[in-house]
């Protein structure tokens, strides 16, 4: 395998990973430290969801300008149905 396409699968995995940990660590926290209700802990969801979908946008963006086509779909696969892919050429 390639180096650059290592270093793509190693940023896909540390994103996934940050969000998936945020995703259940910080609704933990909230309820231990701050006594949460469940508006509050679906607002952390909801921002933590909001930023993941936002960074998945960028860097689908980013990978169209480089014209990497296995990149852009492998960002509008992380970002859900909410990125469309753009290919230029």
């Amino acid at each position: 395998m390639s180096t650059a396409r290592l270093r793509i699968y190693a940023a896909a995995f540390c994103m996934d990973a940050a969000a998936y940990g945020a995703n259940l660590l910080l609704p933990m926290r909230a309820l231990k430290s701050f006594d949460a209700g469940p508006l509050e802990l679906g607002l952390i969801g909801t921002i933590i969801q909001a930023t993941y979908t936002n960074v998945c946008i960028l860097r689908e963006r980013r990978s169209s300008r480089w014209l990497l086509f296995r990149l852009s779909i492998s960002a509008t696969a992380s970002g859900g149905s909410t990125s469309q892919p753009r290919f230029s050429g």
